[in-house]
């Protein structure tokens, strides 16, 4: 049986944020996406000198999700959405940016 592709890509951030040493765990591409912590830490994972975890500590999220935006273009993620897009924690774009990034680098 295959899989849907959202429980894939839901495995495969979960296997990244345990990778990074982090409990979190995601079981969403919507909500739980929203505060851009597990996608900081995945996309770290992929290219630690390209995605620094240095915004983790901002307290607005639409500064965090910026970064974000901005590690994944660095990693060269095609430009699909910008920080307020992501924090609006829609599902169907998120799996769509999400999968972007499964596709440019997953680091498997």
């Amino acid at each position: 049986m295959k899989a849907p592709a959202e429980e894939i890509l839901i495995r495969w951030i979960n296997y990244h944020l345990k990778q990074a040493g982090q409990t979190q765990q995601v079981t969403n591409l919507g909500k739980d996406l929203k505060d851009s912590s597990a996608l900081s830490y995945v996309l770290n994972q992929l290219d630690k000198k390209l995605c620094p975890l240095s915004h983790l500590g901002e307290t607005d999220e639409l500064k965090r999700a910026e970064s974000l935006i901005q590690n994944s273009d660095a990693l060269g993620v095609p430009h699909i959405m910008n920080a307020n897009d992501f924090i609006k924690a829609n599902t169907k774009s998120n799996t769509i940016f999400v999968a972007e990034i499964f596709n440019t680098r997953h680091g498997l």
